[in-house]
Formats: structure tokens, C-alpha cells, sequence
């Protein structure tokens, strides 16, 4: 279903990332900087989380980048409820060193190799690395990818603290619009058909788990659709896309804002 003619055509917008940094957080970071980084201002890797809200019908809340002591290092656990995100902190020793460091050419630093090869596109960084394999590969964490940049007194027990979250943007003058009126999946499928996608979902977080590589629940993933109303989900990869006719293929996400 095509917008009719002189329908002006609606924008497909997001809502940015806030981040909730739990006290454990900063607790086990400041030992981490006091025992392990010292002096040291370069970027250390840490996790986070986020999920959707819980219920359907409830208040819809800005999305959360959620941070607590398991973001330290590798997480013991992986919950499955959530999705778990890969970011790096970087600690200056001085407010000063905080507050002159160039935070532009910092995010070009920490986001665009990364963000560049999500979209199979090469970078002067990637092809000094000659890592053809990461090049060709499914590595996409960095489209839910962050960074931390932070000054810690601790002797005062105070933290001043910058967020960052990366994020695809269209060309100047070439927004992104629904092709069609936006409606709800189950006003346009059936009822069988939704049960199957949910089933399908539940089978891929399922399968996601298990498997050795498990990261939590995929944020975005390829909706398969089948013959006799059925339906198959698959985490998001250029294999996958290459291996189905994508007219058959819709691009499903976890909705960090909206209830399931």
C-alpha cells in the first residue's frame, strides 16, 4: 500500500539514548582506575543493556542505556530479557584534560571505523589494518555501540561524566518517510501470522542464548516470511540477507521506547 497522491509523506524519526548509570557502577570502576588503569587515559571496554518496556499498555519511556558493576569487563551473565551493548570509558586524570579534549574528533575516533564497517563501507583506519575479515563479516555491535567519557575525584566521591551514543543518519534533504500509512503489525497481518512472529522471535532469543557467542537478545533481526502464514527470524547479517529474496524479508528491531 502506496501513499496516495498528494499525502505528504511521514518522517521516521527515533528517540536518542539517555544513560542510567547504576552507583556500582562507579564503584567498581574507581577501584579499576586506582588498581589496574593508574594514570592511564586510554579507552577501556565496558557492556551495557537495554530492553523494552515491560507491558503493554504502559507509559512509554525514554530509552535507557543501562550500566552497572557486570559492565566491567565481561559480564558473568548474559540475560537474555535484554540486549547487551559494547562500549569503551575513557578516565582523565584532570577536569581540565575533560573538559579541552576534542570531543568531535574523539567520536570520529570511537565510532566511524566501526560504523563504516556496519554498512560494508571501508575506512582509512580498517584498510591500514588489512582486517579483510572484519571488512566482510557480521560484526554489527557497533550500531548499538557507546562511549563514557568521565573525571573522577575520589577523594571527593564526586564523577563528572559525558555520553555518547552513535547513530546512522540519512543525507542532508533525503529523509527517511513511510512508504505506506503507519498502522500496527496486527492490522495488517493475521492473527496466525502475529502468533507465528512472536513464536519466531521467542525460538531466535532462544537459540541466541545458547549459542557460543550469546550476547543477550538481538536487537534487530530479518523477518522471514514463509508459505501458509509462517514466519522465521534470524539475526541480522550481510549472509542472511544474501541468502533470501528480499522481497519475502522485512527488517525487524528491538523498540527501546514502545512496549512489545
Amino acid at each position: 500500500m502506496s501513499l496516495s497522491e498528494g499525502t505528504t509523506p511521514v518522517v521516521v524519526k527515533f528517540v536518542p539514548f539517555a544513560s542510567t548509570v547504576e552507583s556500582s557502577f562507579w564503584l567498581a570502576h574507581g577501584d579499576q582506575k586506582l588498581d589496574v588503569l593508574k594514570l592511564s587515559e586510554d579507552p577501556v571496554a565496558i557492556g551495557g543493556s537495554f530492553g523494552v518496556a515491560p507491558t503493554k499498555g504502559s507509559t512509554a519511556l525514554p530509552p535507557r542505556m543501562r550500566l552497572d558493576q557486570e559492565s566491567i569487563g565481561i559480564a558473568s551473565s548474559i540475560k537474555n530479557e535484554v540486549v547487551r551493548t559494547h562500549g569503551s570509558i575513557i578516565t582523565f586524570n584532570t577536569i581540565e584534560g575533560f573538559k579541552n579534549r576534542n570531543k568531535n574528533q574523539l567520536l570520529n575516533d570511537s565510532f566511524l571505523p566501526g560504523m563504516l564497517r556496519c554498512c560494508g563501507v571501508d575506512s582509512a583506519a580498517a584498510s591500514a589494518s588489512k582486517d579483510t575479515e572484519v571488512l566482510g563479516g557480521d560484526d554489527l555491535s557497533a550500531l548499538t555501540s557507546f562511549l563514557c567519557v568521565t573525571h573522577m575525584d575520589l577523594k571527593a566521591h564526586t564523577v563528572l561524566s559525558w555520553f555518547a551514543f552513535p547513530a546512522l543518519s540519512p543525507m542532508s534533504g533525503k529523509p527517511i518517510s513511510y512508504a505506506s500509512p503507519q498502522m500496527r503489525l496486527d492490522q495488517n497481518w493475521t492473527d496466525t501470522k502475529c502468533h507465528a512472529l512472536h513464536a519466531a522471535v521467542h525460538r531466535m532469543r532462544l537459540q541466541t542464548l545458547h549459542s557460543q557467542t550469546a550476547t543477550g537478545c538481538p536487537p534487530y533481526f530479518l523477518i522471514i516470511e514463509r508459505d501458509h502464514e509462517e514466519v522465521e527470524c534470524v539475526p541480522l547479517s550481510h549472509e542472511a540477507c544474501e541468502q533470501h529474496d528480499l522481497n519475502s524479508v522485512k527488517f525487524g528491531f528491538l523498540d527501546s521506547v514502545s512496549p512489545w
